[in-house]
């Protein structure tokens, strides 16, 4: 009995891993103007902007070398990180498994009897990593200075992140393998790395306590023929977005791996006073008996691409 307009329902497939979906929609594919976006964070607010983002993949080609014999296994473990999203955790003073990682390289690449064979840091592309393995090989004499490297790392650890109190480096003993990473592209790895910014950027002058621009180093990961890199840069503004993309890849380019925009989707900044967002804040109101919060939040939405392809549309974002 409740009388409507025309509906529309659209769902798409891959809003994680590129929006392509969301960018390749025809001008005249949709053609209502109101849209209720099911893909917000919590039930009790309504999202009215979002940054923009660019995922970016990088890799580091490599030819493998055999392994010294004699040497004895090590897995260098990282865990316990509280991780968390990469964009609203984005500045909340969690360590991201990457830190103690390239601190562990760094030191790697600068003992003749230390090699690594595998790299493995990070879950996903858009998250705070919070775990991660490097796999070693190391010359008897070596041991000792390693374990004291990381009871190094470990004290900077708790010294620099109070926030994430549980995140650690350990050392165990695990299985051979049979090939190793050249250092010369870990060197490459950690010159690229030292370039790139980890986490908040800049802080918002117009939406206070808001991140305005960031960057999150997703996953690292060495396979047969090259080591992997994901990049994920967040900014309202669309022009700092691409600038600071264009200076990460060009970090990575410069230190000899291949870079590839995966995606690039524009930020969305919704007018919180319009007739249509006040509309949605009564109905909340008349349903359930409380008026949600409007924010603008520091993640990334597909409404960016259909404020490009369709004038005129207004949006509200709400938590499933």
């Amino acid at each position: 009995s409740i009388v409507h307009p025309a509906l529309e329902v659209m769902t798409t497939t891959n809003e994680e891993d590129g929006m392509s979906v969301a960018a390749a929609l025809s001008k005249d594919f949709l053609k209502g103007r109101k849209v209720i976006n099911l893909d917000s964070e919590d039930y009790d607010t309504i999202t009215t902007g979002a940054a923009g983002a660019c995922l970016q993949f990088h890799r580091f080609p490599i030819t493998r070398e055999p392994d010294p014999k004699g040497y004895q296994w090590y897995r260098i473990r990282i865990d316990g990180g509280l991780g968390g999203h990469s964009g609203v955790d984005i500045n909340k003073g969690r360590c991201s498994a990457m830190i103690p990682a390239k601190a562990i390289l760094k030191y790697v690449c600068q003992e003749k009897e230390v090699e690594v064979s595998a790299i493995e840091i990070g879950e996903a592309n858009a998250s705070i990593a919070s775990k991660g393995e490097i796999v070693i090989c190391a010359a008897s004499a070596a041991t000792e200075a390693i374990r004291k490297q990381i009871d190094n790392v470990n004290r900077q650890l708790r010294e620099s992140y109070p926030q994430d109190p549980n995140i650690s480096c350990s050392l165990e003993t695990c299985d051979g393998r049979n090939t190793m990473i050249p250092k010369q592209a870990i060197v490459s790895l950690i010159d690229s790395l030292n370039k790139v910014p980890q986490g908040m950027v800049k802080m918002s002058e117009t939406m206070p306590g808001m991140v305005e621009t960031s960057n999150n180093v997703g996953r690292i990961s060495s396979e047969t023929d090259h080591i992997f890199v994901s990049t994920h840069t967040r900014s309202f503004i669309d022009a700092d977005m691409d600038s600071l993309s264009k200076d990460l890849a060009n970090a990575f380019r410069t230190a000899g791996a291949e870079s590839e925009v995966i995606m690039s989707a524009p930020a969305w900044q919704e007018n919180q006073q319009s007739p249509f967002l006040r509309l949605v804040s009564d109905t909340f109101q008349d349903v359930l008996g409380w008026r949600p919060r409007m924010v603008a939040m520091h993640f990334v939405l597909e409404a960016g691409f259909f404020v490009q392809h369709y004038p005129g549309i207004q949006i509200a974002s709400i938590g499933p």
